[in-house]
């Protein structure tokens, strides 16, 4: 049973607003953020906020050196950061520099969980809709006015055809039973 306090060294020794132009990026920072992450970055940011934190490494001289967070901190050097100050050494920030960002990405999708999520959102705007549209069809699955084609062997109906209904994932459309006809192997579109 844990007490509360942690079973692993916490590195981070403070918690503090910094301007982004205070944070110094990591010369060594080795991405790049293209213009369509920042393009989602921007969009979310103005329809949520911000709802994370900078990491960053108190160098010998005082200065801040981001260890995540630069693109951030470049589109928003005016702003102030939630920012966890780290007393992380010039050594130790370079393996979390380059582990930080492709340790998140080794998690796996769960496609159940992510469609259950993508109908559970409205995107608040169309960069956000395109990013999860983009996002749910490198999964397999829809979203907003990125659905998936139907498949080929669904009846083509005229496009001035009242619909009531619409699947989620696929976006075939229909009306009557809210129940979704199902196919010929008996399972829904």
């Amino acid at each position: 049973m844990n007490s509360g306090a942690p079973t692993f060294r916490s590195r981070v020794v403070e918690m503090r607003l910094v301007p982004g132009r205070e944070l110094r990026p990591d010369p060594r920072n080795w991405k790049v953020h293209p213009e369509v992450q920042r393009a989602a970055y921007r969009a979310l940011r103005d329809s949520i906020g911000f709802a994370g934190c900078v990491i960053a490494r108190q160098a010998e001289d005082g200065g801040l050196y981001a260890v995540d967070g630069h693109m951030r901190q470049q589109e928003n050097p005016e702003e102030l950061f939630p920012t966890a100050i780290t007393d992380l050494t010039f050594e130790e920030a370079a393996l979390v520099l380059l582990t930080y960002d492709p340790l998140a990405a080794l998690a796996v999708a769960q496609p159940d969980g992510l469609g259950a999520l993508l109908e559970a959102v409205r995107a608040p705007n169309a960069e956000v809709e395109a990013f999860l549209g983009e996002l749910a069809k490198s999964h397999g699955l829809g979203f907003g006015s990125n659905l998936l084609d139907p498949p080929t062997d669904f009846v083509d109906f005229s496009g001035d055809l009242a619909t009531e209904y619409r699947c989620p994932s696929c976006g075939y459309a229909w009306s009557g039973d809210p129940k979704p006809p199902t196919t010929a192997g008996g399972a829904s579109p």
